[in-house]
């Protein structure tokens, strides 16, 4: 038997709320151009869920924009 590791990372990334008035207008937002500025703020990831079972072990991970994103923001 050989000892091996996996490791599967999920992100879920949106952009800032910008007043959306309805769900579908909150649904639409999520569908954004990848040259989108937005998208090159650095990153925050937070681990949501982690569960072990060897030899597996899996993480889960939700990426939130970071708390300078808001301050660079040029809209505000």
């Amino acid at each position: 038997v050989t000892d091996s590791s996996w490791e599967i990372t999920a992100y879920f990334r949106s952009l800032p709320a910008d007043g959306a008035k309805d769900k579908e207008e909150d649904e639409a937002r999520l569908w954004i151009p990848t040259d989108t500025k937005a998208w090159m703020q650095p990153p925050q990831i937070t681990p949501i869920k982690s569960m072990r079972c060897d030899p597996l072990k899996m993480q889960l991970y939700l990426e939130q924009p970071g708390p300078s994103a808001e301050a660079e923001d040029p809209a505000s």
